[in-house]
């Protein structure tokens, strides 16, 4: 296992979100500090299209799964959630091979 960044701190979302607000799929708009990211009403048929294929319907198994686990809770939650149950994941290095 291979310890990765996640959520809003990995640099590579910024320009996914970038290209689905070019692409007219989502929009962002601030809510205090928080930059917030909603898809579209094009965004929104286009993901029912892609879940309704055999290619997506794990990942859309999983999706749902995971939000309704989840939810609305912040990454800062979803962080200190994850270092509480496995806290030596605090001290580890990204991208290093996690030893078992």
């Amino acid at each position: 296992m291979i310890r990765f960044r996640y959520g809003p701190w990995d640099p590579r979302y910024r320009r996914w979100i970038g290209i689905l607000v070019a692409k007219g799929l989502a929009d962002t708009y601030l809510k205090g500090k928080t930059v917030h990211v909603k898809l579209t009403e094009r965004g929104i048929e286009l993901a029912a299209q892609l879940a309704a294929t055999e290619a997506f319907q794990d990942l859309d198994v999983r999706s749902k799964l995971i939000d309704k686990t989840v939810g609305a809770k912040s990454g800062s939650w979803l962080k200190d959630t994850i270092y509480a149950i496995v806290p030596e994941l605090s001290g580890m290095h990204w991208g290093k091979e996690i030893q078992p």
